[in-house]
């Protein structure tokens, strides 16, 4: 997987957790409330009911307490089974120690509220895990609850019909909440996810549109310069036999294979590039080599341009033999470039401050090469390179 395909992956799960939390923070409300607001002011109002009245305030804290922690570990996206099964278990028990304390005359009543609260503490507890593990804490819930009160009390059909009601009314709004926010954490991944991908569409058309606008520059640039080219000599004003006319027409001849050559699929661009360039001059009868060190790390189109315009004006004016290198560094831990350099001997009575004069030579203004060029006899030597990251 691409470096950027693992931040789109994890922007978009960043972006569900955040969706997700929503419904999180209902539920923590939701419990927190209905412990503070109701099942508080309910044991408060009945102490005569409960054997032990401090016991009873330990119930609802022990209740509150597993809650915070809960809320706490769902929050930070914690799955740890082993404290999901303790709380559920620790839960549990005071919903037993609750009915077994207090008198059978507070079952169905506002102050039994330990049993038919169980389920809004055990959504915080098993947030994080699947619906079917809370469908089986309130089945489990259920069924000890149950068993104890068909214990301690004679249950007749009136009794089982207002238990059976609870059950069912307080289950299904819990189950509810929490299957809903469960629900809209695939949905937000589905929505980031289509967002994302619009919007790479998007960049990848905006870079697209970037590419073609400056290929369709680089067409008229070069059109006007052959267009210029060929009506002069379509009105006799160069005489093809001059060789600075002859070098002209390399020139440009250079420039059109160098840009047919920018729109080809090739593995190393600038030695695909600069072959196109070298081919006017093979045409001619010229013996080119080509030596390569190193591996060329990826540039940009620019700065091909700016390593190959002035070695094509060399290339160009060659008379029997240039020999082209290309050296090359990268920097693997930052991934830029470290050094590119291209240089060009060739013999040529090419005079070397026409191409430093060539506004075309020292290439584009975002991507600048710095150039040197030397005479030795007959032979002219060219060499442009980048430095770190240029």
């Amino acid at each position: 997987m691409t470096a950027p395909a693992i931040q789109a992956e994890s922007a978009a799960a960043a972006a569900t957790a955040r969706f997700a939390r929503g419904p999180l923070l209902g539920a923590i409300v939701v419990a927190f409330g209905w412990h503070l607001a109701s099942n508080l002011p309910s044991l408060l109002n009945r102490w005569s009911y409960y054997h032990s009245p401090a016991v009873a305030i330990a119930q609802w804290t022990v209740f509150a307490l597993v809650g915070v922690v809960a809320a706490v570990d769902a929050l930070r996206g914690r799955r740890d089974p082993v404290r999901a099964a303790v709380a559920i278990g620790v839960l549990q028990l005071v919903v037993i120690a609750q009915l077994v304390t207090s008198s059978p005359d507070l079952v169905f009543n506002v102050g039994d509220w330990a049993w038919s609260n169980f389920g809004w503490f055990a959504i915080l507890v098993l947030w994080r895990w699947p619906l079917p593990w809370l469908l089986a804490a309130l089945a489990a819930n259920t069924a000890v609850t149950l068993a104890i009160l068909l214990v301690i009390l004679d249950l007749d059909r009136l009794a089982l019909s207002r238990f059976a009601m609870v059950v069912l009314g307080a289950g299904a709004i819990q189950v509810a909440l929490a299957g809903g926010g469960r629900s809209l954490e695939p949905v937000a991944q589905r929505a980031y996810e289509a967002a994302s991908a619009r919007a790479e569409a998007e960049t990848r058309r905006a870079a697209a549109e970037l590419v073609h606008a400056d290929r369709q520059r680089r067409y008229r640039e070069i059109g006007h310069a052959v267009r210029d080219l060929l009506g002069e000599l379509a009105a006799g004003r160069l005489d093809t036999s001059d060789p600075d006319v002859q070098r002209r027409c390399a020139i440009e001849a250079s420039r059109l294979r160098r840009l047919i050559a920018e729109h080809d699929d090739d593995p190393d661009p600038l030695i695909h590039e600069l072959r196109a360039c070298a081919d006017v001059a093979e045409r001619r009868g010229v013996e080119i080599s080509f030596h390569t060190t190193g591996e060329v790390p990826t540039l940009s189109v620019s700065q091909r341009r700016a390593l190959t315009e002035a070695p094509m004006h060399v290339l160009a004016a060659a008379r029997t033999q240039a020999r082209v290198t290309v050296l090359a560094a990268a920097d693997a831990e930052r991934a830029t470039v470290s050094h590119v350099e291209v240089s060009v001997v060739a013999d040529t009575d090419l005079d070397p401050t026409s191409v430093l004069a060539s506004p075309e030579a020292i290439a584009e203004a975002d991507a600048p090469a710095e150039v040197k060029l030397t005479r030795d006899g007959e032979a002219l030597w060219v060499r442009t390179w980048l430095r770190r990251g240029r």
